[in-house]
Formats: C-alpha cells, structure tokens, sequence
C-alpha cells in the first residue's frame, strides 16, 4: 500500500463530547433552547454557530499551511501545551513547532465543512467533515478570553509510507 492513513484518536474526548451533547439536549427540552445567558445576548443562535464554525475553519486552514501561530491562537493554553497526545515521539514545548510537526504528517487536504455544532453555555461541539480524505471527527471548544478556543487537540489522520503504522509500530 503506498499510502496509509491513520486515525489517532484523543484520550478521553469521547467521555467528554457525550456530555456536551447531552447536557445541550437536557437544556433544550428544559428551556426551550434559550440558552443560559451567558452567551453574547446581541448575537443569534445561528450567530454563535457561525463564530464556532469559522474557529474551527481557521483552525483546519492553520493547520494546512503549517501557520503556527494562527494555530496556536485558536487553542486554550493547557491543549497549547499537550501535543505529545498526538505527535509520535518527542512534541516541541513551542505550540507553533509542534502544529508545523502535525501539519507536514497530516494527510488531511483542505478545509473541511462544519455540521452540527451544539453549544451549553462556554461548551461547544461541532462536527467536522473533510472530502479529501474522507474523514469526519468531532471537535470541542471552550469560550475562553472571549474567543471560542479548541478545549482538545482536534483528531487527525496521518499520511504514512509503506506498510505497517499500526498500534506499536
């Protein structure tokens, strides 16, 4: 196989989304998807959706030029700090190394849509689609310092040579 792609999941993102999901499900059968008031209150529902999509567009086109430092703006500081999650072998103390590290092993090409984002006060979640390859991942952000910030490393696939790449290898 000339090339493999690979999923590397994050620890513990799953516990972490499925509580979102459905903390935002009890919220809107509870109040009728008002919300808890800590959101801006001159901007829509759709408004924030919008804000978290283009966050996580921003993201995602960081990360395929290899910018650094656009990318490392988009993370709270504690996920600035935890790329050896998903850099195999020694992750850089510098956020903008380590996304150029993840960006020049990512077999992810261009900027992927954005679906169903759901959002429980300064939570958000949204579903992330790529076309090429196709690949679909949820990521989490966290409202910090006025911004919506990726509260995780987002999950990613790399695109490795010859055979191989499994668990361990």
């Amino acid at each position: 196989m000339p090339h493999e792609l690979r999923f590397r999941p994050l620890q513990g993102r799953r516990p972490l989304l499925a509580a979102l999901v459905v903390s935002g499900l009890l919220v809107c059968a509870g109040c009728g998807c008002g919300g808890d008031g800590k959101a801006a209150s001159n901007t829509s529902s759709s408004g924030l959706d919008a804000v978290i999509s283009t966050q996580v567009k921003r993201y995602y086109a960081a990360l395929a030029t290899a910018d650094g430092k656009a990318a490392c703006r988009l993370l709270t500081d504690k996920v600035s700090k935890s790329f050896e999650l998903v850099i195999t072998g020694r992750a850089s103390k510098d956020c903008a190394t380590n996304v150029k590290t993840v960006s020049s092993r990512s077999g992810l090409h261009g900027i992927p849509r954005v679906t169903n984002v759901q959002r429980t006060g300064e939570d958000a979640s949204a579903h992330v689609v790529f076309e090429d390859p196709p690949f679909e991942t949820d990521v989490v952000l966290v409202r910090e310092g006025g911004s919506w910030r990726f509260a995780q490393l987002p999950a990613t696939i790399e695109g490795g040579l010859g055979a191989g790449g499994g668990p361990g290898s």
